[in-house]
């Protein structure tokens, strides 16, 4: 979780045309990076499109992390540390994201969610 004493010195306007779309897996899943963890004390915020049938493996991120991954629309299978849970809009799920999980759409056209992960603070925990 965010430090609720964290002050912003100033606004900031992240435009979808400033970043760059990552397509992976020949364009059948589309990573949209809108928040960079440099920036933002450990914070990585990304929008992700998953095609029907395909199945991301995400890299496992600095131990101690937490990911959060919430169903915009569509439905998604997501395994972690050996669980499967079926998540449909507006559905979200808090994991660890220092172990290897999975996001995959095996029934939607296009599955669109948020990715969200947390650094951990130096000397453990989320920030």
């Amino acid at each position: 979780m965010l430090a609720d004493d964290r002050e912003l010195s100033q606004a900031e306007l992240i435009r979808d045309l400033d970043r760059k779309p990552q397509r992976l897996q020949s364009g059948r899943v589309v990573l949209r990076p809108t928040v960079c963890p440099e920036m933002h004390d450990g914070l990585e915020v990304n929008f992700l499109d998953l095609y029907i049938g395909t199945r991301y493996e995400p890299p496992v991120r600095d131990a101690g992390s937490s990911g959060y991954v919430t169903v915009v629309s569509g439905i998604l299978q997501v395994e972690t540390d050996g669980q499967y849970f079926r998540l449909e809009e507006r559905d979200t799920l808090c994991f660890r994201a220092d172990h290897a999980f999975a996001l995959e759409n095996a029934i939607s056209a296009v599955t669109h969610l948020l990715l969200f992960y947390q650094a951990a603070a130096p000397g453990g925990g989320t920030i």
